[in-house]
């Protein structure tokens, strides 16, 4: 029998917090289904985001970093959250960080994900860039986003892998894992919205990561393409609700 489409109700507190309450069941890839369908599709890059929280599970996750060879770029987004009865979506800790790091040379989270990841985003850029992810950004809503970028990591080129990036010199197969050098960080400044009054967050990190990551492949370094993501998400804001989030990324409202 045919699993229910995932459904997600969305309950308004104030204009950046809300609550979500899931039904449905649609089941996570196993690898044996996931395998060919990415060697058929030929890909250049792989962009992950978690939207039921159960879509990929570490073995599979794994699997996928070791045959594929280009840049993985993963928004964690509801890997961290759990599914209580009534359906309500609650924040939970994740278990084995270092090991799923170890999946991603770019890694997105906003300030409630990281909190299930690490007591603060330096212990967590520290065990990420450990792990081999070359750039973490944790997203902050109004204040824009922060990074920590790993020895010599100014732009997607710049992630090392073997038999795809080489543009840093590293001593290990990993993007920046291993690079001698300082850690890079900085805070790119949000965008107002263009409205008067409260706006829809919904789907802005969503938004966020499409862009960041969209634009890192086109050529943008680190902070530009942030910079393009942090307007693309304020624009986003505008348009109230799930309808005018898929009419953005569309392209029928609003350019970045």
């Amino acid at each position: 029998m045919p699993q229910p489409n995932n459904r997600v109700e969305l309950r308004y507190h104030d204009d950046e917090r809300r609550s979500e309450y899931l039904s449905g069941g649609v089941p996570g890839w196993s690898w044996l289904g996931l395998k060919p369908v990415l060697e058929a599709a030929r890909l250049d890059a792989l962009y992950i985001n978690f939207l039921s929280g159960w879509e990929l599970d570490l073995d599979t996750t794994s699997l996928v970093r070791a045959s594929f060879p280009g840049p993985i770029y993963c928004d964690l987004h509801m890997l961290v959250m759990a599914v209580q009865p009534d359906g309500l979506r609650v924040a939970k800790p994740l278990p084995d960080v270092s090991a799923w790091c170890r999946c991603f040379d770019i890694l997105q989270v906003n300030e409630e994900e990281m909190s299930m990841m690490a007591p603060d985003s330096m212990a967590l850029a520290a065990t990420a860039i450990a792990s081999g992810v070359s750039c973490l950004c944790v997203t902050l809503g109004k204040r824009g986003a922060v990074y920590v970028a790993a020895p010599g990591v100014e732009q997607l080129s710049d992630i090392a892998r073997a038999g795809a990036f080489s543009a840093t010199i590293s001593t290990s197969s990993r993007g920046g894992g291993g690079a001698l050098g300082a850690l890079r960080t900085g805070l790119v400044p949000a965008v107002a919205p263009r409205i008067d009054g409260p706006g829809d967050p919904t789907g802005c990190g969503d938004v966020w990561g499409a862009t960041h990551f969209s634009r890192l492949l086109a050529g943008d370094m680190l902070t530009e393409a942030m910079s393009a993501a942090n307007r693309a998400a304020s624009r986003n804001v505008e348009h109230r609700g799930a309808t005018g989030l898929a009419n953005h990324l569309r392209g029928e409202l609003s350019a970045t």
